[in-house]
């Protein structure tokens, strides 16, 4: 009888101790996800190209969007930079809650330069979570 007493009480000691590490790797793991993963923001197109008019405007539009991770609830807002001459970007809604879609518009007029840019698109949330992601814009 002993060894089965003994075999018992460490079984009990040994499962006490991974709850303990289990507990703990949950908790820390846990708040990482939640903080870094608030909600993810993405663009589609990824790379575009638009001509320079001679008059006029010519236009494109990228389908953002903006999904929530982790129950986030917060407002969030839409900005890209850097701004550029003759180019001007409109998000259509700049902002909402998770989940959402966005539509930017983008306007080339006669004034742009020939270029290729990489432009940050931004999300941010009320409480100041933020996301980018890349949108390369070649303007020929």
């Amino acid at each position: 009888m002993e060894p089965l007493v003994m075999k018992l009480l460490a079984g009990v000691i040994f499962f006490g101790l991974a709850l303990t590490v289990g507990v703990a790797l949950y908790t820390q793991l846990g708040r990482g996800i939640s903080s870094s993963t608030a909600f993810q923001l993405s663009a589609e197109p990824s790379s575009l190209t638009v001509g320079i008019p001679e008059n006029g405007e010519n236009t494109a539009t990228v389908r953002i969007s903006v999904t929530r991770i982790a129950g986030y609830d917060k407002t969030i807002f839409l900005s890209a930079t850097p701004s550029l001459p003759g180019v001007f970007l409109q998000f259509s809604p700049s902002g909402g809650t998770p989940d959402f879609y966005s539509t930017l518009e983008i306007r080339v007029t006669p004034s742009a330069s020939p270029s290729s840019v990489t432009l940050t698109l931004r999300a941010r949330g009320e409480d100041g979570t933020e996301r980018t992601c890349p949108l390369d814009l070649k303007l020929e």
